[in-house]
C-alpha cells in the first residue's frame, strides 16, 4: 500500500513523461518533414531558415523549461510543507504535576 503523497507522485511523473515522449516525437516529425522539404526545394531554401529549423525542432529546451517549472513547483510545496509544521500549536507541559504514587519508577514489560 502506497501512501495519498506516493501515489500523486507516481501518477505526476507517468503523465509527465508521456508529454515529454509526445514532445520529443512531434519535434522529431517536425524536423524530418523540415529536411525533407529542404532537400526537394535545395536551390530555394535560405541557410537561416534551415538552422531555425534544426534549432527549434529539438524538444530539449521545451522539456528542459517545463522541467525547471515543476521542479520550482515542487520546491514551494516543500517549503508550504515546512511553514504548515512549523505553525503546528506544541503540547502544553503543566508544570507541578506529579504522577500518582502508585506508579512504578521503573517498568518492565512481560510477555
Amino acid at each position: 500500500m502506497l501512501d495519498d503523497s506516493t501515489n500523486h507522485f507516481i501518477a505526476h511523473h507517468s503523465a509527465w513523461q508521456w508529454v515529454e515522449l509526445r514532445s520529443f516525437l512531434t519535434c522529431k516529425i517536425f524536423f524530418a518533414i523540415g529536411i525533407i522539404g529542404a532537400i526537394a526545394y535545395k536551390g530555394y531554401s535560405d541557410v537561416e531558415v534551415i538552422i531555425m529549423l534544426v534549432f527549434y525542432s529539438n524538444a530539449d529546451w521545451i522539456i528542459h523549461i517545463f522541467g525547471t517549472y515543476q521542479w520550482v513547483q515542487r520546491s514551494f510545496v516543500k517549503v508550504a510543507r515546512v511553514y504548515n509544521l512549523m505553525d503546528i500549536p506544541q503540547e502544553k507541559f503543566k508544570e507541578g504535576k506529579i504522577p500518582p504514587k502508585s506508579w512504578p519508577e521503573v517498568g518492565e514489560i512481560d510477555f
